[in-house]
């Protein structure tokens, strides 16, 4: 994970995470939004993952104020989105 933070586009990644598939798969996550050519896909709320994950790991450079929403979205979130639908978890 550490190597994937290093070589992550600090101006396109805010952070990096671990996110169990049952976790990407729960239906109370999930928010529609909509792509590029108002194509709608399946944003994620991963407020409580990415604050556990950068608490556990002491992370002083980044964190999530308190109420901050944190979501997978744009291509990221669309190509999950893909994912979901092409093991048939969401239509």
């Amino acid at each position: 994970m550490d190597r994937i933070r290093r070589q992550a586009s600090k101006d396109e990644v805010g952070t990096a995470f671990h996110l169990p598939l049952a976790t990407l798969a729960a239906a109370a996550r999930l928010r529609p939004s909509m792509f590029r050519g108002g194509v709608p896909y399946w944003t994620i709320d991963v407020t409580d993952v990415v604050s556990k994950t950068l608490k556990d790991e002491g992370n002083p450079e980044q964190f999530v104020a308190e109420g901050e929403k944190v979501e997978v979205w744009g291509l990221t979130g669309w190509y999950l989105s893909l994912m979901l639908k092409r093991l048939r978890i969401y239509q």
